[in-house]
């Protein structure tokens, strides 16, 4: 945190000799702070605390840039145009060629007329300091200080009292009033929220995509490490078993418990990827629906999750079509089909009843849509196709 919260222009002093500390030069708008900051006379930066005081600049040297001399100014100077390095005569007629040679104008020396080396410079600066404190002393000059900050302005409405109406009769140049929009502006509004919502759709389709890309390769990854443990499973341990003697089976015990902890935590990893993919595409199969606001009944996917041992998976269908905001006809319509679906009826029994149905539409069915439920008889699996 800033001491002086008003510094500013903070700026370093650069001497012509050198100088076993450096001083810094800065600016305090504040005048309470520039008052506070004199007062204590000094400042902590990092871990040191550094004296502080008044800055009062140099005084100005009079000096002529036609002969490079000082005590007076070009427009008093009758001299000739001099080089300011090596003082030769400037002629307009003639192109200089200067030599580089510095040359003093004030003593003749081999350096340039405004070094603050020279002698003469520094007796006329010796000189100057002492007339200026003289003229403060006398009241001719006054040093510049800090001024108080001017109040700020205040609006009243007596200071601006309204202007008295007045009519000067002027005729009014349109004597219609346009609408404020047209249709051409809608219209140029309306492709621009199209463009807007074209591109969102876009950048998150792109987005989906490299998702599924980063999960796919992480499945991979992850199934590779399964077959390597597998491989290097059958590769050691069992023919290690087949052939070993029964005082050294034993000691494989550990062995094929190390292999068994590595492929649990394997196939843990497989299926908690593959339910995160699941569930990551079913959330952004709806975000996309909210933000097109387009709803598609023709080409719905539904993704079915594997139920636990102890979970019902009517509770579970329950449960998640509420969250997607079903409505009581339809949960009914879904739970039926589940029903079924868990039922012990083979795929060929539902085939059957299905050809057997038909295709003909019914006067009772209001909703377009064809749903087949099976059992895969001898894999334990279960699919639903709309």
């Amino acid at each position: 945190q800033r001491t002086i919260a008003s510094a500013d222009r903070i700026k370093r002093i650069h001497y012509s000799y050198q100088r076993r500390t450096d001083d810094y030069r800065f600016d305090v708008k504040d005048y309470s702070e520039h008052n506070a900051a004199l007062q204590l006379g000094r400042i902590a930066i990092g871990h040191s605390w550094l004296s502080i005081t008044k800055f009062y600049p140099g005084n100005r040297l009079t000096y002529c840039t036609r002969c490079w001399r000082i005590s007076h100014l070009r427009n008093t100077c009758n001299a000739e145009s001099k080089c300011r390095i090596c003082l030769e005569n400037l002629n307009s007629d003639i192109p200089h060629t200067c030599r580089n040679e510095p040359k003093c104008a004030q003593c003749d020396g081999k350096h340039h007329s405004l070094d603050s080396q020279c002698q003469v410079l520094k007796e006329y600066k010796d000189q100057l300091t002492e007339d200026v404190e003289v003229a403060i002393q006398k009241g001719l000059l006054q040093r510049f200080s800090p001024q108080e900050k001017s109040p700020l302005f205040e609006h009243r409405e007596q200071d601006f009292p309204p202007l008295t109406a007045s009519d000067n009769h002027s005729n009014k140049k349109w004597n219609t009033a346009l609408p404020r929009t047209t249709i051409e502006s809608n219209n140029l509004r309306a492709s621009y929220t199209d463009k807007t919502i074209e591109s969102i759709n876009d950048n998150l389709a792109t987005l989906i995509d490299s998702n599924k890309r980063l999960e796919n390769k992480l499945h991979q990854a992850v199934l590779a490490d399964t077959i390597n443990i597998m491989k290097d499973f059958m590769q050691y341990v069992i023919p290690a078993s087949l052939t070993a003697s029964r005082a050294e089976r034993s000691s494989l015990v550990h062995v094929v418990n190390e292999y068994y902890n590595r492929l649990h935590i394997a196939s843990s990893r497989l299926i908690n990827g593959y339910q995160f993919n699941q569930l990551n595409h079913q959330v952004q199969l709806m975000s996309t629906s909210l933000i097109t606001n387009t709803v598609q009944t023709d080409q719905q996917s539904v993704s079915i999750y594997k139920s636990t041992e102890n979970a019902n998976p009517r509770d579970e269908a329950t449960h998640q079509l509420e969250i997607w905001n079903f409505s009581p006809k339809d949960r009914k319509l879904v739970l039926s089909l589940l029903y079924e679906w868990y039922s012990d009826r083979t795929l060929n029994a539902v085939v059957e009843q299905w050809e057997n149905a038909g295709i003909a539409p019914s006067k009772n069915q209001k909703e377009y849509i064809k749903i087949l439920c099976y059992n895969v008889e001898g894999w334990g699996t279960r699919a639903l196709e709309a």
